[in-house]
């Protein structure tokens, strides 16, 4: 994958905007949710994880805000140091039980392309372990990288 270079604090506050509009969609009730809430719900989800993904690659960059291009990310969370993988991950199993993390990842790795065509063939994920993916990396960015 191509390196670029970025802006940290713009994509913060961009995968913080992402984050915000899932979790409005995650808030709505039971019925709006289900007819106009769960296919943007996991198309911003997965967006946002990928930002604070390169957010992460941006601070532990060498180069200045440099990053990974792409959507994968199984890749994307991969190529980041052991420890920061290994921070989220442990974060993540506490919550879902141990050997839990990596199939997730596997199973989502490209969910922001895949949701977003979702009318073209069969997708699913687990919406609560998606969330508190996203929760658990926003977490991690703001109190160990800004």
């Amino acid at each position: 994958m191509p390196k670029l270079t970025g802006d940290f604090k713009v994509c913060m506050e961009e995968a913080n905007m992402f984050y915000n509009i899932a979790k409005d969609c995650n808030d709505m009730d039971l019925e709006d949710y289900m007819t106009k809430g769960f296919y943007p719900f996991i198309v911003n989800v997965s967006f946002a994880c990928e930002l604070y993904i390169k957010a992460i690659m941006m601070k532990n960059s060498q180069n200045i805000d440099e990053f990974e291009s792409g959507h994968e990310l199984e890749k994307l969370f991969n190529l980041l140091d052991d420890n920061c993988k290994e921070k989220v991950k442990d974060r993540f199993e506490k919550e879902y039980g141990n050997g839990i993390f990596n199939q997730f990842l596997s199973d989502n790795n490209n969910a922001f392309i895949d949701w977003r065509y979702a009318l073209e063939h069969s997708v699913k994920t687990n919406i609560n372990h998606f969330f508190s993916f996203a929760t658990i990396l926003k977490e991690f960015v703001e109190e160990n990288m800004s």
